[in-house]
């Protein structure tokens, strides 16, 4: 599982500069548990915990003179009935020489013997074991009076299990801090200025003569009243009221500054908040828009590190633990879901023998660059076709953000006839899609004799007229005899059937040899008769 820790709990190596925690030698986070969730740490040593409980406030941390107003609730508890402890857990990094296998499908790796696979595959000198120096992770537990556990990292990841997710990193000390402290100083100068105006114009200041008035101290009491009535001495003596009331509007002009500057060391323009500019042209509001992302990019590429960081320690427990079988649900970016089952006895199911790497892929997901897509996608579904307009209309609604998003979707898609990719299909929708397949299969078998009995038309046509030039000589010369008497009619006779054989024996010897070279041509499959 993955939860937050926070940063009060935590104390790091402050020697420390790097932001993946590679240089770290140790990280401490302090805790309060109850006596009883504290001796299952180490039964054998609940002494311990009984010892550190009435010295919990060993460590300088006292209730009345702490200022870490968390601990100053958790001794409260303490201080009553409910007996609580406070437990240190502490990862650190030693040097050590570590057997790590060489070569094969394990090469990296540190040598476990109870592994079969590995120790199989060093067994059959698939790979060996060489020795290596690296720094072991190892787990202190312990309270203000003394030691419960100690030993080696649990986990064969020989990371931290804490994942450090900052903005900044001061150079001097190596420090972290936020975005907030940037801002901290015109924020104070705005509160200030504030304060003055609005003091400014809360109090009255009067500047008078002695003796314009009969009583200070009443005049005081009237001047500090909204309905007060001041009465004068004489008429000509000095009597100022409001002096200086003009200084608020100087105050005011100053913390409008302030909060400009605000705006500006935060890296956040007019254009990120949608405010109305002198920028008009798009691509100028676009330019002002990278430039306030510019400034604030560091902040998502340490959050995108430390997201990363994270997967990788997951993705290595599961590895490591997950070990019995179960499904785990998929789904996609549309809400679609799938159930994928692991450790089912397939080996491509196999988590505890996977090795992964755990990839964080970027997708920009604002809200101004949704709007600019799907008004392009409206722009070109205008200039298309009607019909092809009408088969993506369901994409470009399921991209705006309008309320009843998904019934819109769905009645669009019941006049177009689509169907949603990511919805399982009913078997109703099975039946129907398989009919229309069988339809369109016919129709094409159809589509196929017509075209082949179109052809064998055109080829008997041909034929016909081929054999039709071949005999109109002969038949021309029976016209021809018919116009003849006697011997004449003889002689054309025999000359006619001479040439009349003479014509059938060539058509009987070209038929013979187009059936003998048929013969000799692969075989075509047949035409399925319907």
């Amino acid at each position: 599982y993955s939860r937050h820790a926070p940063w009060r709990e935590m104390l790091h190596d402050s020697a420390s500069r790097r932001v993946d925690m590679s240089d770290w030698r140790y990280v401490i986070r302090q805790k309060w548990l109850d006596t009883d969730v504290a001796e299952l740490i180490n039964p054998s040593r609940a002494f311990i915990v009984h010892k550190s409980t009435p010295d919990a406030d060993a460590l300088g941390c006292s209730l009345w003179f702490s200022d870490d107003f968390p601990d100053q609730e958790e001794q409260a508890g303490h201080l009553g009935v409910r007996q609580r402890v406070r437990v240190f857990e502490m990862w650190y990094r030693v040097p050590a020489r570590i057997k790590k296998v060489q070569g094969g499908e394990f090469h990296g790796q540190e040598y476990d013997p109870t592994d079969a696979v590995m120790r199989a595959a060093v067994e059959g000198e698939l790979c060996h074991i060489a020795e290596q120096q690296q720094m072991q992770v190892r787990l202190a537990i312990f309270t203000t009076a003394g030691l419960l556990y100690e030993g080696r990292s649990p986990y064969r990841h020989n990371r931290f299990p804490y994942t450090l997710m900052a903005a900044y990193q001061r150079n001097r000390d190596g420090a972290y801090y936020g975005m907030v402290r940037g801002i901290r100083d015109p924020q104070d100068a705005f509160n200030k200025r504030m304060s003055k105006a609005l003091y400014v114009l809360s109090t009255n200041k009067v500047v008078m003569e002695k003796g314009a008035v009969k009583s200070v101290e009443r005049l005081r009491e009237e001047v500090a009243r909204p309905d007060g009535i001041i009465e004068l001495e004489g008429s000509n003596r000095r009597f100022d009221l409001n002096v200086d009331r003009d200084l608020a509007a100087a105050h005011l002009q100053l913390a409008d500054i302030d909060a400009r500057m605000i705006q500006d060391v935060s890296g956040v323009t007019d254009e990120n908040l949608g405010r109305k500019t002198n920028a008009t042209s798009g691509v100028a509001i676009e330019a002002r828009q990278d430039q306030g992302s510019m400034a604030t990019s560091e902040l998502f590429d340490n959050l995108r590190l430390a997201f990363q960081f994270q997967g990788e320690l997951q993705l290595s427990l599961m590895e490591q633990f997950a070990t019995e079988q179960k499904q785990i649900r998929v789904t996609n970016a549309k809400g679609g879901f799938e159930f994928q089952p692991i450790n089912d006895g397939l080996p491509e199911n196999n988590l505890v023998r996977t090795k992964a790497d755990f990839i964080v892929s970027e997708q920009d997901y604002h809200a101004t660059i949704r709007q600019a897509q799907t008004q392009m996608l409206f722009e070109l579904a205008a200039k298309l076709p009607p019909d092809i307009a009408m088969g993506m209309l369901d994409l470009i609604i399921d991209l705006m953000d309008v309320p009843n998003k998904d019934e819109l979707v769905q009645r669009v898609r019941k006049l177009t006839g689509q169907r949603d990719p990511d919805a399982e299909q009913t078997p109703e929708e099975i039946a129907e899609q398989e009919a229309k397949q069988q339809e369109q299969a016919e129709q094409n078998e159809l589509a196929k004799r017509n075209a082949i009995a179109e052809v064998e038309q055109k080829e008997a046509l041909a034929e016909q007229t081929r054999n039709a030039a071949q005999f109109q000589p002969i038949i021309d010369q029976l016209e021809h005899l018919l116009k003849l008497q006697g011997k004449q009619y003889a002689l054309a006779v025999d000359q006619l059937e001479a040439k009349f054989n003479a014509q059938l024996d060539s058509l009987k010897a070209a038929v013979r040899d187009s059936q003998a070279q048929q013969r000799l041509s692969p075989s075509k499959p047949a035409r399925r008769a319907k």
